[in-house]
């Protein structure tokens, strides 16, 4: 039993050795998820599951409803989630989604208690789909309270963030037998926001999804930005586009 202790405690030593050496975060062993989590969402995320007591399977899948709550319609794996003192933290057996409205990280190891992840504790993640990474962040330069999607980094040039805003409109529709107004369905309206930092300058810009923000926004490196827009005159200019674009400046 002391051997194996013994053995252990070396282990943790050499990771973080290593960490410090190389610069990347530190191995601990108090990392685990469970002391993240803040508080029970089953009955937000789903009421029917959770009073049924089944476990969710699926996500944005309610009746009568525009517009998608969570950013995937199923649980996904999570890696990579870092504290604030830059240390990782065990995940095994967890699964996570995204939730837009509250901006929050939830994660449930039997998909039938689900439970929010601390904000504040956590630095960054990764979420997992179709072989896709989703990078979150605190980016202190633009808003540290909330987690911000990076859609394209550089350590020279630009970084394009995304902060998801998802409103809920409840339906209002009225029907007195004479006359019906609102609208019957409930709908997830997006409101959400880029955000452009420039790692030359430090200057952050809020990125409105028009042409000339956009060039306005890169005008140092304008002859590029105005042949990415030429040679993609066809395109509409969304979430895709923009990230094309710096992922093209940034070389």
């Amino acid at each position: 039993m002391k051997r194996t202790l013994l053995f252990a405690c070396c282990l943790l030593l050499f990771a973080c050795v290593h960490a410090q050496l190389t610069g990347s975060p530190q191995i601990t062993a108090a990392g685990n998820l469970g002391q993240y989590l803040s508080k029970s969402i089953a009955n937000e995320v789903d009421a029917r599951k959770a009073k049924e007591g089944g476990p969710l399977l699926e996500f944005n899948n309610a009746e009568n409803t525009i517009g998608t709550r969570f950013l995937f319609n199923t649980w996904v794996q999570g890696d990579s989630v870092i504290n604030n003192q830059g240390a990782y933290i065990n995940t095994t057996g967890f699964a996570f989604n995204f939730d837009k409205v509250s901006g929050n990280l939830i994660a449930s190891q039997d998909k039938i208690n689900i439970m929010a992840v601390v904000p504040d504790g956590i630095s960054s993640f990764i979420l997992q789909y179709m072989n896709r990474n989703f990078v979150f962040e605190h980016v202190k330069q633009i808003d540290a309270s909330h987690f911000f999607l990076a859609l394209a980094k550089s350590e020279h040039k630009y970084s394009l963030y995304k902060l998801f805003a998802t409103k809920f409109i409840a339906s209002n529709y009225h029907d007195d037998g004479i006359m019906q107004s609102g609208k019957k369905e409930n709908e997830y309206k997006e409101e959400s926001s880029f955000y452009l930092l420039n790692k030359t300058t430090g200057a952050v810009t809020p990125l409105p999804l028009k042409a000339r923000a956009i060039k306005a926004a890169m005008d140092a490196d304008k002859d590029k930005v105005n042949k990415y827009f030429h040679d993609h005159s066809e395109e509409e200019v969304d979430e895709n586009f923009i990230t094309g674009l710096v992922n093209n400046i940034n070389g």
